[in-house]
């Protein structure tokens, strides 16, 4: 399964999860509303101490009602706290890439363990791997450009907030962009950290029952990390070892020229995505070009660097293809919204707002659905437009 796969069936199974919190927080809404203005909900106290105080009685009878409306009506907040998280949760999983810095990597786990139970389990470890080192890994290059943002959580007045953080810095060389385990000689560091940053949150009970459930926990998840650090220690050695009689070894003059042209037709053919500092076009598959790329005779700063800049282009072609349905004003107002974003956190919400409408757009829903959507999507370019300051006449193309 590629990354690709991956995130959309994560997409889809909390958009799904999504669609069942609000359908309770509706149906608590309409209950609470429902038995608060009822004059048919009556509450009798029949104990003697209150029996012939009608005063008292009348008190208790009317506390006992409210009680029993007031639970309906915390019920809806739990499930508009559920909506919140799951809305946040879902908008870190771009199309092939982890978006945005990820807050409560406990509750990130817990949510992933929820939707891999309700789609058979078709998550295995190695995916979870994935996810969580595409997400360890994000968070440093966040923090990297945002030294304030990382020196603000450090010394958060939440004790949860600063361990975590401390955690995910530690745990900055143990994982590359695309979520594997690098090779290092330290499990001791890992290991810690890592404990750090799943035991925050959640306590020994609710890791049990999440074993239970999806039988699958922190504390397994923990072990099975460290399995692939030790795995990757030993590819290392022995590569290295292989080395040596390796460039020791005399190769023919003709599989010289046979190597060297390939490497020129791979670095050809990778000239015609990429000319140095532009990406041409999009490619068909992001792993096919990432390995083409690790054929070329580049830097590995450079191979990094072609690579990240294929994966920002192909994401733009996806919002593009995504907001196809706006205006070319809307879409120069979306433009610069997007380029205005940093340190305004109104447009940053309003964006956040935007990309979850669209991925519910590509959902499977009705007609009417996607135009309900259409218009919300084009009521929020407005404010956007209003933020900006953008005057419609001015707008070039």
């Amino acid at each position: 399964m590629s990354i690709e796969e991956i995130f959309e069936l994560i997409r889809k199974g909390i958009s799904s999860a999504i669609r069942e919190s609000n359908e309770e927080k509706i149906r608590n809404e309409f209950l609470a509303d429902f038995l608060d203005k009822s004059k048919f909900l009556a509450v009798k106290v029949n104990n003697k101490p209150y029996k012939n105080n009608l005063e008292v009685k009348r008190i208790l009878e009317q506390e006992q009602s409210d009680n029993f409306v007031k639970a309906f009506q915390e019920e809806a907040q739990n499930y508009s706290f559920n909506l919140e998280t799951l809305y946040k949760i879902k908008s870190y999983f771009g199309k092939r890439e982890i978006q945005g810095r990820v807050e409560n990597f406990s509750l990130l786990f817990v949510v992933l363990n929820m939707v891999n139970r309700d789609s058979n389990f078709v998550l295995d470890k190695g995916m979870f791997l994935k996810v969580f080192g595409m997400a360890i890994y994000n968070n440093n290059k966040i923090f990297e450009k945002r030294v304030k943002e990382r020196n603000k959580c450090l010394n958060s007045k939440d004790y949860f907030l600063r361990k975590e953080t401390k955690a995910v810095i530690n745990l900055k060389p143990y994982f590359n962009a695309f979520g594997d385990v690098i090779a290092n000689d330290d499990t001791i560091t890992l290991v810690d950290n890592l404990f750090d940053l799943f035991a925050t949150y959640y306590d020994n009970e609710e890791s049990d029952k999440l074993l239970e459930e999806c039988n699958f926990n922190a504390t397994s998840f923990i072990q099975y990390i460290n399995e692939q650090l030790l795995i990757a220690n030993s590819n290392k050695k022995y590569i290295e070892d292989d080395l040596a009689p390796l460039s020791e070894k005399t190769i023919s003059k003709s599989e010289r020229r046979q190597l060297k042209e390939q490497q020129r037709l791979n670095e050809q053919e990778l000239a015609t995505y990429c000319d140095g500092k532009n990406i041409l076009r999009s490619c068909d598959s992001l792993e096919g070009f990432i390995t083409l790329v690790n054929s070329c005779n580049l830097t590995n700063e450079n191979k990094d660097r072609i690579i990240s800049k294929m994966n920002t282009f192909l994401s733009k072609e996806t919002i593009s293809s995504n907001i196809a349905f706006l205006t070319d004003e809307e879409k120069e107002i979306f433009k610069l919204a997007q380029e205005k974003q940093i340190g305004n956190i109104q447009i940053k919400d309003y964006l956040s707002e935007i990309n979850i409408l669209l991925e519910m757009f590509h959902d499977n829903i009705s007609k009417e659905d996607k135009e309900y959507i259409e218009n919300e999507v084009r009521n929020i370019i407005k404010s956007l437009g209003f933020i900006l300051n953008i005057n419609p006449l001015s707008l070039t193309f």
